[in-house]
């Protein structure tokens, strides 16, 4: 991972040299005489590039996780307001950094989506299911997702789903062999940051709902631009592979269930023999996709309308708030066909896909009879359009 600040010469230059990338087919003669970007200018923009995803990467990471976002100037940890989720930021990066090619980060960031999961489980069997309050969701077993927020349909399918779905197709094809073992723990079980030994990443120990609290994690200047590992106080918890089940309040058995959860994660390494000297590599094992069917089965309550157009918000513990409007947004309502038929292709189950292409039909036929044009927004249970303006944009 990269520390150090920006360039800002260095962006100027590839926004300059951006300009000479035109189409070939482009009619425009004055990008013609314009000479071709030189090889090594390739490299220096691809260089910079990494390196501004990795100082933004970075950022987040030190400063603001698991927190939903990071606020880039005063360096702490924020919520996006309309997925105010643990971890989002993180979610959404997650294909980006297989693209990177920064496989170890990957391998990391993986299983800190599992740690922060399993603590939310067990969060969840200590507080939530011993209320007793409210009306969960059947089979509730709590986790990533298992949070009383209400979130927006378009942002979580785009930024959730689609970051989940994405990112697990991207390690299948290109994380194999990758990243051995002890890049992604060390001795004790804990989860690398950096270039650093140990792991010192600060985790959720209290309450996964405190995502806006106001002080950061790291001491850091006012640009965000300082990161040094050594300065990160380390958190106090419980190794990667073992849970205490006698000083545990929950009962027994939800305890060895989850400290089996916790032995299965020794499935993800794999050894093989280089000379005389055996290298044991980590493995991806799908969790990201049993996240995004996690996910999508939360979201997929919103369908259930009288047209089968979707409701906008969708509270993840309770389904569609009692209080929601009926009239959803165009772009929200009808865009969501890629990520849920794909996540119906990848577990085998059709009522993702289905549902979403219901909905697109569903607006399909009430498009206006003279122009085949749509409206803004639409009412879902009559199926009447609230605006009837058409334009660019969603809202």
């Amino acid at each position: 991972l990269s520390s150090n600040a920006i360039d800002r010469s260095a962006a100027s230059i590839l926004l300059r040299t951006y300009l000479q990338s035109s189409p070939a087919d482009s009619d425009d003669d004055s990008f013609n005489h314009l000479p071709p970007m030189p090889p090594s200018q390739i490299e220096a923009n691809k260089q910079l590039l990494r390196d501004m995803f990795s100082h933004a990467f970075d950022s987040y990471i030190y400063n603001a996780f698991p927190a939903s976002e990071l606020h880039p100037i005063t360096c702490k940890p924020g919520e996006f307001h309309l997925v105010r989720l643990p971890a989002l930021t993180l979610i959404d990066t997650l294909d980006t950094l297989i693209i990177m090619r920064n496989f170890t980060e990957f391998a990391r960031s993986v299983e800190r989506l599992r740690f922060l999961d399993l603590e939310m489980k067990r969060e969840f069997n200590r507080t939530f299911t011993k209320s007793g309050k409210g009306k969960k969701r059947e089979d509730e077993v709590g986790g990533l997702f298992a949070v009383n927020q209400d979130v927006s349909l378009f942002e979580t399918t785009i930024r959730v789903l689609g970051g989940l779905l994405s990112a697990h197709q991207l390690a299948e094809a290109f994380m194999a062999d990758r990243v051995t073992v002890e890049e992604v723990w060390d001795s004790y079980g804990e989860i690398l940051l950096g270039n650093s030994t140990r792991s010192n990443y600060p985790i959720a120990t209290e309450s996964h709902t405190e995502l806006d609290r106001e002080d950061g994690l790291v001491n850091a200047d006012e640009t965000c631009r300082k990161f040094d590992v050594s300065d990160i106080p380390s958190p106090h918890k419980e190794s990667s592979f073992q849970l205490p089940c006698e000083s545990d309040e929950f009962h027994m058995e939800e305890c060895t269930y989850l400290q089996h959860q916790e032995k299965s994660n020794l499935k993800t390494i794999n050894s093989t023999f280089v000379g005389n000297e055996t290298t044991t590599h980590w493995i991806y094992d799908g969790f990201l996709l049993s996240l995004a069917q996690d996910i999508g089965s939360r979201l997929l309550c919103a369908f259930e309308t009288d047209t089968g157009i979707p409701y906008g918000t969708v509270n993840l513990l309770y389904g569609v708030p009692k209080d929601e409007t009926p009239v959803a947004s165009l772009a929200g309502a009808g865009t969501l066909t890629l990520e849920f038929e794909l996540l119906s292709r990848l577990t085998g189950e059709g009522s993702f896909g289905e549902a979403a292409k219901l909905a697109t039909r569903a607006l399909w036929t009430r498009r206006s009879l003279g122009l085949n044009l749509f409206g803004k927004h639409i009412n879902t249970k009559s199926g009447q359009w609230t605006e009837h303006l058409s334009g660019i944009g969603s809202n």
